[in-house]
């Protein structure tokens, strides 16, 4: 039912209010004309009827109503677009070139200004129902009951079969792949529980080696240390005992030298008691020979000034003489003294450099034995880490390549889920379409 009375036609005479159209001379408004100049683009007025009129208003503000019939034509086929399938506007000719329909309205009039303005109200009008030409729509458009319509009907209904035999092999797929997922899920899950025993089991294994590999080295390396230990100690001891030899021969010498020279000291000082008791001797001989010659007391005394000068004299020289012997010992004794400290240290020197070259030499075989010892523990070390590294390079492989595996049934099977889906929406909606338009085409 077409919509009346106070319906606007925005697309028909291009009225988004009531239309005011002003017509020409002062006599009285001309209601066809402007009607016919606001009639839509792409019809054609063919007929124009006033069926009734009234008058109102004043002199000075006339207004006229004017009921009129009036019947339009299209210049060429209209179409609205009803659907779009496979690509295509679906078309449906509405107005077919030259059919004449009826417009019904009412036109008002009024003076004003020195001119007449109308305005229409239109109630019924074929332009209510819309249309444009084809040229309007894609250029690729089928119309509804053409042979091209018949045939994309067929091409769609074909296309429907072609989803659902896809869609039912969709979920064969599916649930064939979902058991496969399961399975490989379960197969997957115990390759991986016995990979991580046997990776527990390499990882034991390498701890009982290194344990008993660290044991073993241990013991290999105290005994080597204790072996050289031995060793070093022993020459040690066969230098330190040729030291003591050769020490205690300049020890004897010097110890000789020293009381040789100390004797002649001592021998010194006896000479100069029996040279002084000589003095002494002579001195008082001296002196009983004066008396017995019983000289007088200046005679006397002359005797003992002589013998006392020659008693002093005499101890002067043997003084001097003892002091030189001293001193001349003296000076042999500090010679002999720093000549076998110098050799002392001499000799201690030769020991230590030799007892140094000997234990840097035997050291150093002892720490080539030792690298020995550490490098056949180190690849010992090595090769079981290397085989623990194996073991789980293996598991890790087993790991991610289980789950790739399922990663990828996963995906698959929700790309399957994902096509099956978009099949069933587009299979309804191509229903929808095709009874929709099967219903056009009636």
């Amino acid at each position: 039912m077409i919509p009346k009375a106070t319906r606007l036609v925005s697309f028909v005479l291009s009225l988004s209010a009531p239309l005011f159209l002003v017509a020409c001379g002062s006599d009285g408004p001309d209601i066809e004309a402007g009607f016919a100049a606001e009639v839509k683009e792409g019809w054609q007025l063919e007929s124009f009827k006033v069926t009734a009129s009234e008058e109102s208003g004043s002199k000075v503000s006339p207004v006229s109503q004017h009921r009129f019939v009036a019947e339009v034509a299209p210049r060429e086929d209209l179409y609205q677009k009803v659907a779009t399938l496979h690509g295509k506007d679906v078309l449906k000719r509405i107005f077919a070139k030259g059919s004449e329909s009826e417009v019904h309205g009412v036109g008002v009039a009024a003076f004003s200004a020195g001119k007449w303005e109308t305005h229409y109200q239109i109630e019924e009008s074929p332009f209510f129902k819309g249309g444009q030409p084809a040229k309007a729509f894609a250029a690729n458009h089928v119309v509804v009951g053409s042979s091209e319509f018949r045939s994309l009907i067929q091409s769609a209904k074909a296309d429907l079969e072609k989803l659902q035999k896809q869609s039912d092999q969709l979920t064969t797929d599916i649930q064939q792949k979902t058991g496969q997922l399961q399975t490989a899920t379960v197969e997957g899950q115990t390759k991986i529980n016995m990979s991580s025993e046997m990776v527990a089991r390499v990882q034991q294994d390498t701890r009982n080696k290194q344990n008993a590999e660290y044991q073993s080295n241990s013991q290999k390396v105290q005994e080597i240390k204790t072996r050289w230990a031995g060793e070093i100690n022993g020459k040690r001891t066969a230098f330190l005992g040729t030291y003591n030899e050769q020490k205690k021969e300049l020890d004897d010498q010097y110890g000789a030298d020293i009381k040789a020279i100390r004797a002649e000291r001592t021998e010194a000082g006896k000479w100069r008691q029996t040279e002084r008791s000589r003095v002494l001797a002579e001195y008082n001989a001296a002196l009983a020979d004066a008396r017995k010659q019983k000289l007088d007391a200046a005679g006397l005394a002359a005797v003992k000034a002589s013998a006392t000068e020659k008693s002093k004299a005499e101890y002067a020289a043997i003084e001097e003489q003892t002091s030189s012997k001293v001193e001349d010992t003296k000076k042999r004794e500090a010679e002999v003294t720093a000549g076998y400290r110098e050799r002392l240290s001499a000799l201690q020197g030769e020991n230590q450099a030799a007892v140094k070259t000997m234990t840097d030499e035997l050291s150093a075989k002892r720490d080539g034995e030792l690298e020995v010892e550490k490098q056949k523990y180190d690849a010992t070390i090595a090769a079981a880490n290397a085989e623990l590294k194996a073991a789980q390079d293996a598991h890790n492989q087993t790991v991610t390549s289980n789950r790739e595996g399922i990663r990828q049934m996963s995906t698959e099977i929700s790309n399957m889920r994902g096509q099956l889906n978009n099949n069933s929406q587009n299979m309804q909606s191509i229903k929808e379409v095709l009874g929709f338009l099967e219903k056009q085409g009636d």
